[in-house]
């Protein structure tokens, strides 16, 4: 299968493609491509110490506006370079991921891939609120307990103090799922890990695969780790390709 791969905040193509380098390895008989996000942003914690800029993400606040910009960035490539099998992002990259995906669902599109592979993703977030509040609730809403991180991962505007105001993520609570394959890499220590949760609910459980490990919010790099997400990455390849 040929994957493109999205980073996430604060890193960049080339940071993700040495994070994936052991997974990469594991799953030799695939094509991984990368390309980056458009906005500069502050590095990712640590990042800075061990990887040069620039440092990208998806959006800066998480508005709407930003949001479509992004998807339609993300979409070009598909378009363009494309046809892809598959998508991998990880944490902004893989909640990007779920917004194209619920988009293309709620516009009654045909699925532009098989299989998503969202790692540590965060809640994705949607383009156009006022048309879709059935299936959307604002952020602030979403992450009501582990708010504190997204209130340090987005941008804040100069006119609103809380960023968490002005953006719309999708619910779980409405009816709208990602209909293609997925897998959802989760860190048991990730701060982010309610949301993460929250993801998999949007998707259809029969096609969703869940792997837990003791990990943070960081791609896994432990080898027992990395050997069940390529085995479970396979197995979903199979399921995808037989339409199961």
């Amino acid at each position: 299968m040929r994957f493109l791969c999205l980073h996430g905040r604060g890193t960049n193509s080339d940071i993700l493609e040495a994070q994936l380098a052991p997974l990469r390895r594991r799953l030799a008989q695939h094509t991984l491509e990368f390309f980056d996000a458009q906005s500069a942003c502050a590095p990712a914690p640590e990042i800075s110490d061990l990887y040069p800029p620039p440092y990208l993400c998806w959006y800066e606040h998480g508005r709407p506006d930003e949001v479509s910009i992004a998807l339609d960035e993300l979409c070009a490539v598909l378009d363009e370079d494309g046809p892809y099998d598959g998508l991998i992002g990880f944490s902004e990259g893989a909640a990007l991921i779920a917004s194209l995906l619920l988009f293309d669902e709620l516009a009654g599109r045909r699925p532009r891939i098989q299989l998503a592979v969202l790692f540590n993703s965060v809640v994705p977030l949607t383009a156009h609120p006022a048309g879709v509040q059935h299936t959307s609730s604002l952020l602030s809403e979403l992450v009501h307990g582990h708010h504190d991180h997204y209130l340090a991962l987005l941008k804040t505007d100069e006119q609103v103090d809380d960023p968490l105001a002005q953006a719309w993520g999708f619910s779980p609570a409405g009816p709208l799922r990602i209909a293609v394959s997925t897998v959802h890499i989760i860190g048991d220590q990730d701060p982010f890990a309610p949301s993460s949760q929250l993801v998999v609910k949007m998707c259809q459980p029969e096609r969703a695969q869940v792997l837990r490990h003791g990990g943070s919010h960081a791609l896994p790099q432990a080898g027992d780790v990395l050997d069940q997400c390529a085995e479970l990455i396979e197995t979903s390849i199979m399921l995808s390709s037989l339409k199961i």
